[in-house]
C-alpha cells in the first residue's frame, strides 16, 4: 500500500492531497500509476490515512502490504516535514538500492531519513541498516515499536506510541516522559538536535598545578591534579565521556617551562597511598590537607595546562544547547526547550610568572606555619589550665563546650551538628572518694 503515485506527469503524495480532490480521484479515469507501472486505486484506511492500492492483487515481495499504523506514521512524518518547508517523499530508494527510506526529507543539500519499524528486528540489523545511511551521507532516525530503545547502541531510535490519537515518542513503552512526534521532527529538521556517528575527536583535560615548599628541606616542588571530569570529547556539543580519564602521573612539563619554572616535579606516590606526593629532594611526604588549593578549581592560585589526546567519539545524540546524554534527555529537551546546557568555562591565558607562583607557595607555607603555631599555643595553654585546676574528663568536656559556644556565637555558626552538641546537658560526675576503713 504505497503513498506515492504518478498522474499526468505529476507526483502525487496521498497525505498531501486535499480531501475534495482525494474523493474525486477515487472514481477518476485514467487512474494514477504506481512506480511499478500498475494502476492505483485511491483508498482510505480504517484509521483515516489516504493511500494508493494496486488494482490487481499482488502477492510477491515487491508488492507486500503494510499495516494501517505504518501508513499512519509515514503520513504524519510527511505532513510534519512539509509544514516545516521541507520536501518530503515516502518510499524513496537509493541509487544503488542499498536502502529504501520510509520518508526522506530534503532541503538545501541536507537529507534526513525516517524509518518506521513496527515489525521485529534485531539490534544488529538496526546497526547494519544505519551504517548504510551513514555511508551515503544521509541522517537516519528510527521510530520503532520496540518496548525499550535504550539497548540499541549506535542507533538513534525512539519508541512510537500508537495507542493515542496524537502520535508521541518515548524511550520505552512504559514511561510518562513522552513528546509529540511533530516536536521531534521539528527539532531534527529545524532545530539543533542531531545524531553524531562514530568519529575521531580530541579529549581535552585541565591539569591544575602549582608549587609546594617542603616543610623539611624547604625545597620547592611541582604538584598537580588532572581534572578528569573536565575532559571534553565532542567539539559540537561539548559532551564529556565518563571513564575516559587521563593518567594522574601526567606532569605539566611544557606549561612549567613556558612560565620559566625550574623546580623539579614532586615524587608521585600513587592514588592508593595516604599522601600522593613526596619531596623530590628529601623524600618527605606532603600531607593532603596542605594541598587543598589543588582540589578547588575556583581558587586562582593554580596554573592551568591543556592536554589533548586523540580518541574515537562514540555515536550519540548531539545538541550544542540542551544537556543531552541519554535518550530520556532527548525527550526532556523536547518538552522543555528552555533547559540550557552549562558549557565548561574557557581557559584564560596564564599571566603569572615563576616568581608569582613561588611567592604564593611561600605565603601558603607561612600561613600554615602560623596556624600550626597558634594551635600548639592553644593546646599548651589548655593543658596548663587543666593541670593547674586538676580537671576531670567531664570538666574538660564542659570547658571545651563553653569555648566552642563562644566561638559559635562570635562567628555566627549555624551548623546543626554543633548546635546539637552544645544543646547537650551533661553534669559532671562527682569525683571518686578514696575508700576508708577496713577492707
Amino acid at each position: 500500500m504505497p503513498l506515492t503515485a504518478h498522474l499526468d506527469g505529476t507526483d502525487l503524495v496521498a497525505p498531501l492531497v486535499p480531501a475534495e480532490e482525494w474523493q474525486a480521484m477515487k472514481g477518476r479515469v485514467p487512474r494514477p500509476v504506481l512506480a511499478c507501472g500498475m494502476e492505483a486505486l485511491a483508498k482510505t484506511s480504517v484509521l483515516g490515512t489516504p493511500f494508493f492500492a494496486h488494482k490487481v492483487a499482488c502477492v510477491d515481495f515487491e508488492h507486500k502490504g503494510e499495516s494501517p499504523n505504518h501508513f499512519r506514521v509515514k503520513a504524519a512524518l510527511v505532513e510534519a516535514a512539509t509544514t516545516l518547508g521541507w520536501t518530503a517523499r515516502p518510499e524513496v530508494r537509493a541509487a544503488d538500492g542499498a536502502w529504501v527510506a520510509d520518508v526522506l526529507a530534503e532541503r538545501d543539500g541536507r537529507r534526513v531519513a525516517f524509518e518506521v519499524q513496527l515489525a521485529g528486528q534485531t539490534a544488529d540489523d538496526y546497526l547494519h541498516r544505519q551504517r548504510r545511511y551513514e555511508r551515503d551521507g544521509v541522517e537516519c532516525f528510527w521510530l520503532t515499536s520496540r518496548a525499550n530503545t535504550r539497548h540499541l547502541e549506535g542507533v538513534p531510535a525512539l519508541h512510537i506510541d500508537l495507542s493515542t490519537e496524537q502520535l508521541t515518542v518515548s524511550d520505552r513503552a512504559r514511561t510518562e516522559t513522552r513528546a509529540p512526534l511533530t516536536d521531534l521532527v521539528a527539532a531534527v529538521l529545524t532545530g539543533d538536535l542531531r545524531w553524531t556517528p562514530v568519529a575521531p575527536a580530541e579529549v581535552t583535560a585541565i591539569n591544575r598545578w602549582g608549587l609546594h615548599i617542603c616543610t623539611g628541606c624547604e625545597t620547592a616542588n611541582i604538584v598537580w591534579r588532572v581534572r578528569d571530569h573536565e575532559a571534553v570529547g565532542c567539539s559540537r556539543c561539548s559532551r564529556s565521556q565518563p571513564g575516559r580519564s587521563l593518567p594522574p602521573t601526567l606532569q605539566p612539563r611544557k606549561s612549567a617551562a613556558a612560565l620559566g619554572v625550574t623546580a623539579h616535579a614532586a615524587l608521585y606516590q600513587g592514588p592508593g597511598q595516604l599522601s600522593q606526593f613526596a619531596c623530590h629532594y628529601c623524600g618527605r611526604r606532603f600531607p593532603p590537607f596542605l594541598l587543598w588549593w589543588l582540589e578547588r578549581g575556583d581558587v586562582p592560585v593554580t596554573a592551568s595546562a591543556t592536554v589533548q589526546r586523540d580518541e574515537n567519539e562514540p555515536a550519540h545524540w548531539c545538541s550544542p544547547t540542551a544537556h543531552i546524554r541519554t535518550t530520556e534527555d532527548v525527550l526532556i529537551s523536547l518538552n522543555a526547550p528552555q533547559r540550557q546546557r552549562q558549557r565548561p568555562p574557557e581557559l584564560r591565558p596564564e599571566r603569572r610568572t615563576a616568581a608569582d607562583l613561588l611567592r604564593e607557595a611561600e605565603q601558603r607555607r607561612s600561613a600554615t606555619s602560623t596556624r600550626q603555631r597558634e594551635a600548639e599555643q592553644r593546646e599548651a595553654a589548655y593543658r596548663s589550665v587543666a593541670a593547674e585546676r586538676n580537671w576531670t574528663t567531664e570538666e574538660r568536656q564542659a570547658a571545651y563546650r563553653r569555648r566552642l559556644a563562644a566561638r559559635a556565637e562570635a562567628n555566627n555558626w549555624n551548623d546543626p551538628a554543633i548546635r546539637a552538641y552544645l544543646a547537650q546537658e551533661k553534669s559532671p560526675r562527682p569525683r571518686r572518694q578514696p575508700r576508708t576503713g577496713q577492707l
